[in-house]
């Protein structure tokens, strides 16, 4: 017996550019980069539409038991283009 189907869900597709910014965060590697992301994503607001981990770099000059994990977060408004100012805040 199978039950009902689903409807797919879906969100609104903007029609304006998105921007993206790129920051590098130093921290233990015992943090799971996993947790940072989900406080970047509850700190971001509404026209945070995504977050990438792309580059972790460990060693160089950085001190013993640390990491940089490098996060792109992109950033779209529904109703206009998003200035710099207010993606920077």
């Amino acid at each position: 017996m199978q039950g009902q189907p689903r409807a797919p869900k879906s969100k609104p597709i903007s029609v304006f550019p998105a921007a993206d910014r790129d920051i590098a965060l130093q921290m233990p590697k015992t943090l799971p980069a996993a947790e940072v992301e989900a406080v970047i994503r509850k700190a971001g607001g509404e026209n945070l539409q995504d977050v990438r981990i792309f580059d972790v770099f460990e060693g160089g000059n950085l001190p013993a038991g640390q990491r940089s994990v490098a996060f792109r977060l992109i950033f779209q408004d529904l109703k206009g283009t998003l200035e710099d100012q207010k993606v920077n805040e």
